[in-house]
């Protein structure tokens, strides 16, 4: 019984890292790169999301209402690959606010601080069922 036991113990922990999350790419220099994952409001069915248009700004952007118009320009954008993945290059060093723009659902975006001699990574999550406050 013991036997059966100590492989679950080992596998098991390993099985919900692996379900739980996408990682994002590692780190470069001069560039800021992230993921995009569409996922159900409790975490389920999670998959990177290719062909999302990604903007970063300077100000944070609302990802549901109000509705701001004229809608806010990103500084950059970038497209997400087969894998989901989006990189910006030739960004000014400081905060950026990272919002797809174009995912699947409600996405709110995130803060990354980026430095070009380091880079950074964010991920950022797509809600395919959540509401969406107008």
């Amino acid at each position: 019984m013991r036997r059966a036991v100590l492989p679950l113990a080992i596998v098991l922990p390993a099985l919900i890292s692996c379900s739980r999350g996408i990682p994002a790419p590692g780190a470069e220099p001069d560039v800021l790169s992230g993921v995009v994952i569409a996922r159900n409001s409790d975490g389920g069915h999670a998959a990177t999301a290719p062909g999302v248009e990604v903007g970063v700004f300077r100000k944070a952007v609302p990802a549901g209402g109000p509705i701001v118009y004229p809608p806010p320009v990103p500084v950059a954008t970038a497209r997400t690959d087969a894998s989901g993945v989006f990189r910006f290059r030739g960004l000014e060093a400081g905060r950026w606010f990272v919002q797809a723009i174009g995912a699947p659902g409600y996405a709110p975006g995130g803060w990354v601080s980026y430095d070009p001699t380091a880079g950074a990574t964010i991920t950022l999550y797509a809600c395919r069922d959540c509401p969406v406050a107008l």
